[in-house]
């Protein structure tokens, strides 16, 4: 029983912890994206709506690390208020599928901003290769 407890709030303090660290991250980059001069506004918008996503994400990840701190038997006791125990586990699944949904969007909308980004690149590359094919004929 004591084993169980101290690796259940082991657990919970490292996922509190990893979600505080995400957080400060998070801020961290955000400020140094603040100030790049290089970053034009696309991008901007871009970056500052995957910052919204992955500090909503972080949060809740210390979130749950904090809420598994009430799961042990003196805090939520399914034997004495089985409904509070209830609404306990059902904010837990909540919380992991919005941060599933999170994951997913924040992957899509990379996925979508690289994609987008390479293909400027690939055409501007071919408008080069066409210059240089036109000043080789030229010569």
């Amino acid at each position: 029983m004591l084993l169980e407890f101290i690796i259940l709030h082991t657990i919970a303090t490292g996922v509190s912890l990893f979600g505080g660290l995400m957080l400060w991250r998070h801020q961290s980059q955000w400020n140094q994206q603040q100030v790049d001069p290089d970053i034009g506004v696309a991008e901007k918008r871009f970056l500052h709506r995957q910052y919204r996503r992955r500090m909503q994400s972080s949060a809740m990840i210390t979130l749950l690390g904090l809420l598994l701190h009430a799961s042990n038997e003196h805090l939520v006791d399914w034997r004495r208020a089985p409904a509070g125990f209830v609404i306990y586990v059902c904010v837990m699944l909540l919380l992991v599928v919005w941060l599933v949904i999170l994951a997913f969007a924040d992957f899509l909308a990379a996925q979508v901003t690289h994609r987008m980004a390479l293909a400027r690149l690939q055409e501007h590359q071919r408008q080069l290769e066409q210059t240089v094919a036109e000043l080789r004929r030229d010569k």
